[in-house]
């Protein structure tokens, strides 16, 4: 376990705490400039921690555990940058518990003991590594504003807002959810690139996909659980984006959808999880 792991967790329990009562409380402004330095203080433990992991070869490309592990420290970066100039506490109050969530599943989640990929091989399955978790952790984004688009329609609809209380315009949350996805499927064709390719070539568990006839090698692929979702999770998003370039989807259909689409990809994490305990522990 990473030495600074139990202090980047408290951090973003009390950072996370503190976003609540900014929501709870709006008026106040003390305890969201709070969250913001112990937010700070935070994302700093866990970048101490990722490069102490480097440093002993579980770097974020190395292993499902360190990618997801890199993925949460991108969901509570993603927030200080999103809203620098416009505070969105329950956006923080969202993310951090999604990411401490991932912090702690992965760090119960025994090392995959397989001996990985050549290391002719070894940058194609870190750029995968990367692109997926980069594409996963603006899903993740993308996710978070939804739900907080769908709750603030939820009180504009039945006059529950207070003259008083700062809050996003919905034109800027769907904004942030069309950039955020639009970002993150780039990454993750990338990732759907790559993996093909890996899959084709190498095989996934006992099967080995060298057949020269393509509707063998995709029929393989698609019996993989994790290519299958991952297919899934592209096709939702990408269609999502054509959606709202054709027929003009927003708004709360737009933020459903992304809804779905992430809990697609949050599926693909819980599939590698899975793999890593099947394997056997030294």
């Amino acid at each position: 376990m990473p030495p600074l792991f139990p202090v980047t967790l408290a951090l973003q329990a009390v950072a996370c705490t503190l976003y609540v009562v900014g929501v709870a409380q709006p008026l106040l402004r003390s305890p969201l400039r709070v969250a913001r330095l112990v937010l700070l203080l935070a994302v700093l433990s866990q970048v101490a921690d990722i490069a102490w992991l480097c440093l002993r070869g579980q770097h974020p490309g190395s292993s499902t555990r360190e990618a997801v592990y890199f993925l949460s420290w991108l969901l509570v970066l993603a927030y200080p940058l999103l809203a620098r100039r416009r505070p969105a506490p329950l956006i923080g109050a969202l993310l951090l518990p999604m990411a401490m969530i991932m912090e702690i599943v992965v760090r119960l989640v025994p090392g995959a003991t397989d001996p990985g990929p050549a290391a002719q091989r070894q940058l194609l399955a870190s750029a995968h590594i990367f692109c997926a978790t980069i594409g996963t952790a603006l899903f993740g984004l993308a996710a978070a504003t939804s739900v907080v688009y769908l709750l603030s329609e939820r009180h504009l609809k039945r006059h529950m807002l207070d003259a008083a209380q700062p809050r996003l315009p919905l034109q800027t949350l769907d904004d942030w959810n069309h950039q955020s996805i639009s970002f993150g499927l780039l990454s993750f064709t990338l990732t759907m690139v790559s993996g093909t390719y890996w899959l084709s070539t190498a095989g996934v568990g006992s099967v080995v996909t060298h057949s020269p006839a393509m509707a063998t090698q995709l029929s393989t692929l698609i019996r993989q659980p994790q290519y299958a979702l991952s297919f899934l999770t592209w096709l939702i998003f990408a269609g999502l984006l054509l959606g709202r370039r054709v027929l003009g989807l927003r708004g709360r259909r737009a933020a459903l959808w992304t809804l779905v689409g992430f809990a697609m990809a949050v599926s693909i994490l819980g599939v590698y999880l899975l793999r890593d305990l099947r394997l056997p522990v030294p």
